[in-house]
């Protein structure tokens, strides 16, 4: 009975480390969700760049008709 505990402590010790601190674990979790909210933002102000600069060039072809 001793042993059986001891190996589910150790299986669960095993897997909240795996969990917090191996690969693809919390931390990297984490890090990536960081660089895709960076990414959204960026993706956002380049949308809005590229609207303003159709507009900009509809404006001049509508000039030049």
């Amino acid at each position: 009975m001793f042993i059986k505990k001891l190996v589910a402590i150790l299986l669960i010790a095993w897997l909240q480390y795996s969990l917090w601190f191996g690969k693809n674990g919390i931390h990297d979790y984490n890090k990536i969700k960081k660089k895709m909210t960076q990414k959204k933002i960026e993706n956002i102000m380049l949308k809005q760049k590229r609207k303003s600069l159709e507009q900009e060039l509809e404006d001049i072809k509508n000039n030049y008709k």
